[in-house]
């Protein structure tokens, strides 16, 4: 260290302390005289402030570690901020945290090193804080009972003050102002004004901070940008860089910050690796990234102000032979309604071979454009053209939603939009099929619907005796049906339901050939409700809807009730059925407890899972009916309570990321399971966004509290759910209470969002006041009026698939789909995959519980449901698409990573591929063991699309159409 200069820092120091000294004197009178309250006030930030610069000159002209290290263990204070300790080591970092009290308490080592006086506020333990927040917010001696019911919310509130007084009565204030209900706390308790609490500065950095010479490293965690951050000169690195509030993402400035438009923005910020600029609605114009080094990630959304884009964004330096972007990997630009033109201006012939030309995207290997509505020809492509890429094909594109976009100007991009596809009278048929749905479809639907509800509640003024009669002696006449079938010339064994009954989008083609029909008509009565057992007993016709009606008013549920009041028990069982309390309980035949069948001989057995027809118990669901008939069931009961307490959270994030913080919201990675909901289900909306929704059942008492908010979603003229749930992207987390029952079949209404397709206008208020309370349209009455020509449209211009995928992939499922279908909105749902005693059709992963994953557990793998249901943005773009392509390719992705396609949708599978997805092993022991084969169509042959044909049939008959087994590749 050179002579002298230690000897002047320690002056300096000495300085300070005299000061010091005066200041405590006046500090004690400033309290009885204002006058010296604003001169202590004013003398004390102008004397940091030439101490700071001072020192700083110092170290300007004398830099050393030990300098740096002795300037900063000077103790700053400011009247308009906490105190903030500086300690310099030869990282020359700086930490900018909203936790200043913590911050300081961890670093008081610092000022006792070099002797200075500590005086630390005693931290208040949750009771006293409590008291002292009781005492400043409830002055009344009739407010006691409103504490009392606040003070769990209260303690929180307290706890995550820290402890700090100051800070307390601060909340306090704030507090005093709301109205006193959980709603209202609960805000505050998740607002970020705990975190600023009494430090309204904490958003402004200190002036000395930006004058700092060294600075390396600037930290901030949890914060917007600090005022004063333009200043600061070469910090290496900048961690937790955020625009805007946390509560609300738009930032509402009408110009970005001087600093991110400085023409040296990188080489103040040399090691930016990802940025996303989202939701500048009211910036004109970029910043110039193009000359970040390190940039990787670039994603920009919702810039409702930009209409071009020209060389600015490459940089001041574009024109010269500098590389744009040189390691730039991904690019997107979405949802940029007003954008028109893109181009780079004097950087013409980038990319090509001549000498001093500037180099554009070296590393490009992604590039996005999604919904830009008014772009043009972009120019800025043609500039791509002979540009080396690390991929060998050039960088991978995807473009949609871009109507304006003309891409004969863009001959060199590798693009999926496809050519626009020729109408055809039945695009007439399909687009204006709203006129029969509502002249004749919803009054037939309402009538059926109306007639269905009075048969049921004629059934439940039967009694329990009654009712189990007439289920023996409509038992008896499926035995006497089964006996009158001449395997020679009648064909194989199905239901007698007409082929367009199925909720299923899948057309029922077996029953378009030869075919045995039985009759199961009468079978749809609740048998029991055993509340001691917790079972419900019901025949395979009972649907949700029915359930539900009976069970929930002793607060009462099945485990798992499938939302779509027509979906029924034998279809759940024999098919599939989920829900949002699936995390816990499984698949609806989870659930299940016995079954009443007819096998082919026509006996009738009880299965259960440890009596002799347990092999049967565990081979019938995904069987499709085609090992016996089913004639009833028992399903586990739960108890459940009167609302429904729902919580929205937004999401925003690249799809992996949406898929990690749906997996956080019912399976926290700590393993708390008194963090696990009752119910959970995620909305991906579009490409960065979603609504993760999460439920726990609430008393009637708790939902009427003042200031809850109740929400009757199952009223006629109520928004349909999924757009009710949207709004928590603009609005922000909220939460509301829902009736139980109408939360269960929250969807039914919009049969989720394919209503929006069938009618477009079907969500506007004007059709849901006057019209909605006949909704829905029966699926059944859908299928029965469209005819050949529009299902195979359906077939090939829709989507209603589910992917049942482990949850580790679930991030890798959601890129697929968007990639191969761009559909949207995407229902994502959770399960249980249990690991059973026998390999059924469906099964977990072998060996899953050595990895613990999220989410799993050593007996069962968690899965979910990724839903796709709507038009592909192909489609709606008026482009050519090949849904069964799509739907084949998408079949061999989920064989690939261990999923499965339910059988209820539209199925492109070969008799080998299915068995590749299927575990056909018990499946066929069953057949075998229980005289199935010859008597029941096979599982494959009863999924397989297309009508059969007789030799099929035939062979079927003689059991020679499928081995259950995967053959060698």
């Amino acid at each position: 260290m050179l002579v002298g200069v230690k000897d002047e820092l320690e002056k300096l120091r000495e300085r300070m302390e005299s000061i010091g000294v005066h200041l405590e004197s006046a500090e004690q009178r400033r309290h009885t005289d204002m006058t010296v309250g604003i001169w202590v006030k004013k003398l004390k930030d102008v004397i940091i402030d030439l101490c700071m610069i001072k020192g700083r000159r110092l170290l300007e002209d004398h830099p050393s570690e030990s300098a740096m290290e002795i300037m900063g263990r000077l103790k700053l204070r400011r009247s308009s901020y906490p105190v903030f300790p500086l300690y310099f080591q030869k990282d020359s970092l700086f930490y900018w945290e909203k936790d200043v009290w913590e911050h300081f308490t961890r670093n008081t080592n610092v000022a006792i090193d070099i002797g200075a006086e500590i005086r630390q506020v005693d931290k208040m333990d949750p009771d006293g804080g409590w008291k002292l927040l009781c005492k400043m917010v409830f002055r009344d001696d009739d407010e006691k009972e409103e504490s009392s019911r606040l003070k769990e919310i209260g303690v929180q509130i307290v706890e995550k003050c820290g402890g700090v007084p100051l800070a307390i009565k601060v909340i306090a204030g704030v507090l005093r102002s709301k109205e006193r209900s959980d709603l209202e706390w609960n805000k505050v308790l998740k607002s970020e004004i705990l975190d600023l609490a009494s430090r309204e500065s904490s958003h402004t950095l200190p002036k000395a901070i930006t004058e700092l010479c060294n600075l390396r490293c600037l930290r901030l965690k949890g914060s917007r940008v600090p005022k004063g951050i333009g200043k600061l000169k070469h910090p290496n690195h900048l961690e937790g860089f955020v625009m805007g509030h946390d509560d609300d993402d738009d930032f509402f400035g009408g110009r970005f910050p001087s600093w991110m438009m400085s023409p040296s923005l990188d080489v103040s910020f040399p090691n930016p690796t990802k940025i996303m600029l989202s939701l500048c609605t009211s910036c004109p114009q970029l910043p110039p990234p193009g000359l970040l080094p390190q940039l990787k990630y670039l994603y920009i959304e919702r810039a409702g102000a930009i209409k071009t884009i020209g060389p600015e964004f490459l940089g001041p330096r574009a024109s010269s032979a500098a590389t744009s972007f040189p390691n730039l990997q991904e690019l997107q630009l979405s949802y940029m309604r007003n954008w028109e033109e893109w181009w780079f201006g004097m950087v013409e012939g980038i990319g090509e071979e001549r000498r001093g030309a500037p180099k554009l995207l070296p590393r490009l290997s992604k590039l996005e454009l999604i919904a830009c509505p008014k772009l043009r020809e972009p120019t800025a492509c043609h500039q791509f053209r002979g540009i080396e890429y690390q991929s060998c094909q050039g960088p991978k594109t995807e473009i949609w939603d871009c109507p304006s976009l003309l891409l004969s100007t863009m001959p060199d991009l590798q693009t999926p939009l496809r050519p626009k596809k020729k109408k055809v009278w039945v695009d007439y048929l399909v687009k204006f099929r709203w006129v029969v749905v509502i002249f004749v479809v919803l009054p037939v639907s309402f009538t059926i619907y109306f007639l269905t509800y009075l048969g049921d509640v004629k059934s439940t003024m039967k009694s329990e005796k009654h009712r189990q009669k007439e289920h023996e002696e409509n038992v008896k006449k499926v035995v006497n049906r089964l006996k009158q079938r001449n395997a020679k010339k009648d064909g194989l064994v199905c239901t007698a339901r007409k082929p367009y009954i199925a909720v299923g989008m899948r057309n029922v083609d077996y029953k378009r050939a030869r075919h045995f029909e039985v009759d199961l008509s009468a079978f749809r009565n609740i048998l029991e409700i055993d509340k001691e057992r917790m079972i419900a007993k019901v025949e395979p016709l009972v649907n949700m809807g029915q359930i539900t009606r009976a069970t929930v008013p002793m607060n009462l549920a099945l485990a798992v009730v499938a939302e779509l009041d027509d979906l029924t028990v034998g279809g759940l069982i024999n098919g599939y059925g989920i829900e949002g309390s699936s995390h816990i309980y499984g698949l609806f035949s989870d659930t299940v407890v016995a079954l009443e069948v007819v096998l082919a001989n026509g006996q009738v057995v009880r299965a259960t899972k440890d009596n002799e027809y347990a092999d049967l118990f565990y081979g019938i669901p995904w069987s499709q009916g085609t090992l016996a008939l089913l004639v009833s069931a028992e399903i586990k009961l739960i108890p459940i309570k009167e609302y429904m307490r729902v919580t929205y959270t937004p999401v925003r994030g690249s799809l992996k990321e949406l898929a990690q913080a749906y997996a956080d919201s019912f399976a926290p990675r700590d393993g708390d399971t008194s963090k696990v909901p009752d119910f959970v289900e995620g909305m991906i909306f579009m490409p960065t966004e979603g609504v993760m929704m999460t439920g726990r059942y609430a008393s009637k008492e708790e939902a009427k509290k003042k200031g809850n908010v109740i929400n009757g979603v199952g009223w006629w003229f109520k928004p349909w759910f999924y757009q009710h749930s949207q709004k928590a992207l603009k609005k922000g987390e909220f939460v509301e209470y829902i009736p139980t029952r109408e939360y269960y079949h929250r969807h039914t209404r919009s049969l989720y969002w394919e209503g929006k397709l069938i009618l477009p206008f079907g969500d506007q208020w004007w059709f849901r006041w006057f019209f909605g309370w006949m909704m829905p349209p029966k699926v059944s009455l859908l299928k029965a009026t469209q005819g050949e020509a529009i299902r195979n449209y359906y077939h090939d211009h829709h989507v209603i698939q589910d992917m049942l995928v482990p949850l580790y992939k679930v991030g890798d499922a959601l890129e697929y789909v968007h990639q191969e279908f761009e559909v949207y909105p995407i229902w994502i749902c959770p399960h249980r995959l249990f690991k059973l005693p026998v390999k059924t059709m469906v099964y977990p992963e072998p060996g899953f519980e050595l990895h613990h994953r999220q989410g799993d557990t050593s007996h069962a793998q968690m899965f979910t449901d990724i839903g796709v249901y709507y038009a592909p943005a192909a489609v709606l773009r008026g482009e050519e698409f090949n849904g069964a392509e799509a739907v084949l390719r998408l079949e061999e992705w989920m064989i690939q990573n261990h999923g499965f396609q339910p059988q209820y949708a539209v199925s492109e599978l070969t008799e080998k591929n299915f068995w590749r997805m299927f575990d056909g092993a018990h499946y066929e022991h069953c057949r075998r063991k229980y005289g199935a084969i010859g008597t029941f169509m096979s599982v494959y042959y009863k999924s397989k699309k297309g009508k059969k044909t007789e030799k099929e049939v035939q062979e079927a008959e003689a059991a020679i159409l499928e081995p259950a087994y995967a053959e060698e590749a």
